[in-house]
């Protein structure tokens, strides 16, 4: 399901218009944006947990070139699912 899908489903389970739907679905995913910006950890009751992670400095290899690179440490988002969600899916 991608954004559109989404704000139509949203538009339809709340008998709104899209364009309604469009700003309920860009706050809700903004604050979580913010959310994960601006803290460690987000936990969303029954979905799960979005969590900040410092992924460490790490070696690669261009596949067209063989050369060896060095991808520098950064931070990613890793997400896991509630136990509720993981048991229905």
């Amino acid at each position: 399901m991608g954004k559109t899908e989404l704000i139509a489903t949203i538009a339809a389970k709340n008998n709104i218009t899209k364009k309604d739907a469009t700003e309920v679905y860009e706050f809700a995913f903004g604050a979580l944006y913010d959310a994960i910006l601006s803290e460690d950890e987000v936990s969303l009751p029954g979905i799960g947990k979005f969590k900040k992670v410092m992924r460490a400095e790490r070696q690669a290899r261009n596949p067209q070139t063989g050369e060896m690179l060095s991808i520098p440490s950064h931070n990613v988002v890793k997400f896991a699912p509630a136990s509720q969600l993981k048991s229905q899916i």
